[in-house]
């Protein structure tokens, strides 16, 4: 697992059911999904890396990658502000711009 305090790590504990890292007969804990990609390149092992990375691979890095049956994780993203924040067409660009860059596929 990556270290504590990687959102990441937190959604893949929440997602598997996780009471504890230790609980498995080997367990890594570095603070880079490229060194646990490096692992599984090298046949030691799986990963779990966000959709986001995968135009990064190059061709033989995604013949390694599966993706999930259901339900395949997500995450939710909100916008919270506070009663009196004025600048409503700013936010309403920011949200617009999030979305925007979310590839299709990965859209509910």
């Amino acid at each position: 697992l990556l270290d504590e305090g990687h959102c990441f790590r937190d959604q893949l504990v929440k997602f598997c059911h996780l009471k504890s890292a230790s609980l498995s007969k080997k367990s890594y804990n570095l603070g880079s999904i490229e060194t646990f990609m490096r692992i599984v390149e090298n046949g030691k092992g799986v990963t779990f890396i966000p959709q986001l990375a995968l135009p990064q691979l190059n061709e033989e890095q995604r013949k390694l990658v599966r993706s999930f049956a259901h339900p395949v994780p997500s995450r939710e993203i909100v916008m919270i502000t506070s009663p009196n924040f004025i600048r409503h067409t700013l936010l309403e660009m920011l949200v617009n711009r999030i979305r925007e860059s979310i590839p299709e596929e990965m859209k509910k």
